[in-house]
């Protein structure tokens, strides 16, 4: 069943925006250990607090809302010095603002119910020295701020959001302190504004205390934006990485994503600001541009791809992108290029009707009403290359090596280049692998190209004679590939227990198949001594014949082989 949240939280919003001033709100100070919110008994006045009045939770204890309603003017968690703990499981929940670590530190957590807040804002970490965490989850969670929702205004503010639906306005994380914000889940539907990552404030505000910096993490859920979202929006230095879920720039026509956007800044004074997606399961879509250093006034902003796989997600930015000003960095993560692969990192000026629909339906399926999406302004077209280039955290095989190429639509990177001859798989490595990609090619009997060693436009025994003699530099029957043909090898293959089992086309070069055919049995022995490699040691410049006594042990291993199989039938 799809959770619709209506417009009920917007109600008791505008109704809690006109309560009045929080600086005049009288403050009803928590009393208790841990225990229920609504017991007057744990409040310093005997009662719970109302209209008018602010909640102050200041003495390390843990206040407990559950199934019940309450209005009033200010929560407040963690005065300077002191500390404070709030937890709602269910009911209703209403105060003009609430702020997570005031001065102080204080722990925030809401797993059901509703925790609607009017126009003074949601703060996590609002002044110096305060540190506030807010955790949101529960899949039915719904967590409201008429206003501003602000992580690390000049403090230190931590979300962890993995579930639920979460509402704001101009959402700010890490404005003159430290805001991290980590989404696993859930759905946070932005009503108006900007998120902005790493702000930093305006040229005026520099004497005001940093350090500056905003992080987000999207490792699953939805996120939608009223209007941008805006990476080291002014002086800050923001970091916003990706690697699952849905981010969606769609509020408006002209939603953009700005990596380095240095807004109402000196040139130069802005900070370090990076985009990094990682890997090819998460889905990021703009109505607008993306958009690299706009005013010249950071420091960097750079595209991290972080690479995974054969795959990557694409940017989908329907009115064009400019990252003339910026930095591609490229990394790789558990993944070994092979030549020709590519990426579309970039794609613009497409229509993404489509992909909206698909977010609305991926939406829908996580059980959420479906997201209000603007059509785009402009179609815009590409404007590169970027600024500079780095690959020094991936590093490719021999013989490869990165490009990217810009199109009128598109930034695409590629791998370019042969690699190590022999090394199919791409992965730097000569291995077993190559050698049965190989046995395939012969066997298949089609003659591709790039298995053709030794070019006679043949691909047959001679290219895997090639292969394990000139290229691996070792014999057949060196199952392990450690440079020898010797016992040790037998050990390896009779351990697999392939020998004439009977089951067709199972074995491969570890498993005893040296000469291709899929097998394992005694014309692989043939193969293999007839290459002369038994017990010679590491190749020499010149195969030795193998001698008499060497083919003489490879029959009683047979013998003994056979003799041990009928005794165990």
């Amino acid at each position: 069943m799809r959770r619709s949240f209506g417009v009920s939280w917007l109600i008791a919003a505008a109704m809690l925006t006109t309560q009045g001033n929080i600086s005049q709100a009288q403050n009803v100070i928590w009393t208790g250990d841990t225990g229920s919110f609504v017991d007057g008994g744990n409040w310093s006045t005997g009662s719970v607090p109302d209209f008018g009045e602010t909640a102050l939770i200041n003495n390390g204890g843990t206040a407990q809302f559950a199934d019940d309603f309450v209005e009033m003017q200010l929560l407040k968690l963690g005065q300077s010095g002191s500390s404070g703990n709030f937890e709602q499981s269910s009911g209703q929940f209403n105060a003009n603002g609430a702020i997570f670590g005031d001065g102080g530190s204080a722990n925030g957590s809401i797993t059901g119910g509703e925790f609607i807040i009017g126009g003074d804002s949601i703060h996590v970490g609002l002044l110096p020295g305060g540190v506030g965490v807010l955790n949101i989850s529960g899949s039915d969670t719904v967590v409201a701020s008429g206003d501003d929702f602000q992580l690390g205004r000049e403090g230190t503010g931590t979300l962890n959001f993995s579930g639920g639906f979460l509402h704001a306005g101009y959402t700010v994380i890490g404005k003159f302190g430290t805001g991290v914000w980590n989404q696993t889940g859930g759905l946070f539907d932005q009503d108006f504004g900007d998120i902005e990552i790493g702000d930093g404030g305006r040229d005026d505000q520099a004497g005001t205390g940093g350090p500056r910096t905003g992080t987000m993490n999207i490792d699953g859920g939805f996120v939608q934006t009223a209007d941008s979202i805006a990476i080291g929006n002014r002086r800050g230095d923001g970091a916003v990485s990706i690697t699952d879920g849905i981010l969606a720039v769609t509020g408006n026509a002209t939603s953009s994503i700005l990596i380095g956007r240095g807004m109402d800044t000196t040139p130069g004074a802005g900070g370090v600001n990076s985009l990094r997606i990682k890997g090819d399961a998460a889905k990021i879509v703009a109505t607008g541009s993306l958009l690299m250093d706009p005013n010249q006034a950071v420091q960097s902003a750079t595209l991290i791809e972080e690479i995974t796989g054969p795959s990557q997600t694409t940017i989908y930015a329907a009115g064009g992108a400019d990252v003339g000003n910026g930095t591609l960095k490229v990394e790789l993560n558990g993944y070994t290029p092979k030549a020709n692969d590519s990426w579309v990192l970039v794609q613009v000026g497409l229509d993404i009707d489509g992909m909206l629909g698909d977010i609305d339906a991926a939406v829908e399926a996580a059980g959420y009403e479906p997201m209000q999406h603007a059509f785009p302004e402009n179609f815009g077209e590409l404007v590169g290359p970027f600024a500079d280039t780095d690959f020094s955290g991936a590093s490719l095989p021999a013989g490869l090596s990165w490009e990217v190429s810009y199109t009128a639509d598109s930034i695409i990177l590629n791998v370019v280049g042969t690699g190590a001859t022999g090394d199919f798989d791409g992965n730097g490595v000569l291995d077993a692998n190559d050698i049965n990609l190989l046995s395939a090619a012969v066997r298949a009997g089609n003659n591709p190209s790039e298995y053709d060693l030794n070019g006679d436009n043949a691909v047959n025994q001679t290219d895997r004679d090639v292969w394990v003699n000139d290229l691996k530099k070792t014999y057949m029957g060196d199952s392990n590939l450690d440079g020898q043909f010797d016992s040790s090898d037998f050990v390896f293959v009779f351990q697999a227990g392939q020998y004439e089992d009977g089951v067709a086309g199972n074995s491969n070069w570890e498993t005893g198949d040296w000469n291709g055919d899929t097998e394992f049995d005694s014309s692989d022995f043939v193969t293999a001594f007839q290459n002369g490699g038994f017990e010679n040691g590491p190749r020499a410049a010149v195969a030795a014949v193998p001698e008499p006594a060497s083919i003489t042990l490879v029959g009683m291993i047979l013998l003994c082989w056979g003799a041990l199989r009928r005794r165990c039938v």
